[in-house]
């Protein structure tokens, strides 16, 4: 189905005619060119459609199988988005496909302000544990059951949440900074050596 053409486009189109031959030539040349380059930036705009607009509305990172579930019921009402898989394919990870939804969110307007309480309360072990946990369920599915998230992937996970918790007007999620795990716990590696036992403990 022909999408209707937008006020800009009819407004070149009344002008071509009354321009003259050479100017026309090379207007209907910069179109072209500027509708090739925009071309990829409009489908990967559009592949990350369903991802933007769950980053948007729940003020949540979407796992897999959320992500699943809500292209499910797209599908029913005759939407179709690509897979988890497909945007981890076309990005290099569900995280950096997070990453460019969020980039788009972010040149959609600046997120809503959320004044956190006067008081903050310290984080728990458990709750330590279960963040990195959070992460990996969030970041996966994993090629391997030793396969967990990096530091770093944590550190952009936490970031990404923060900033989507914000956007939808919603507390931060209890996710702890890079000083508070080491305080906690101690180096990455540790951190993992511990969220391993919880897990396979649950």
């Amino acid at each position: 189905m022909a999408e209707r053409p937008c006020a800009v486009s009819q407004a070149i189109a009344e002008l071509v005619p009354a321009l003259p031959d050479q100017a026309a030539r090379d207007l209907r040349a910069l179109l072209i060119i500027g509708t090739a380059l925009q071309a990829p930036a409009v489908k990967r705009t559009e592949r990350l459609g369903l991802l933007l607009r769950l980053l948007d509305g729940e003020g949540t990172i979407p796992d897999s199988a959320s992500y699943a579930l809500a292209r499910e019921k797209c599908a029913e009402a005759g939407e179709h988005w690509p897979d988890h898989s497909t945007l981890c394919r076309a990005y290099g990870s569900w995280l950096l496909a997070v990453k460019a939804a969020m980039a788009l969110l972010h040149g959609l307007g600046r997120p809503p302000s959320y004044k956190r309480p006067g008081t903050s309360v310290s984080y728990t072990l458990i709750e330590v544990i279960e963040a990195v946990r959070a992460c990996r369920q969030a970041l996966g599915p994993w090629p391997s059951e030793d396969d967990w998230p990096t530091e770093s992937e944590y550190l952009a996970y936490r970031r990404f949440a923060r900033e989507a918790a914000a956007r939808a007007g919603m507390p931060s999620p209890r996710l702890p900074c890079r000083q508070t795990i080491r305080t906690k716990v101690g180096r990455w590696d540790q951190v993992l050596a511990q969220a391993r036992v919880e897990r396979h403990a649950a």
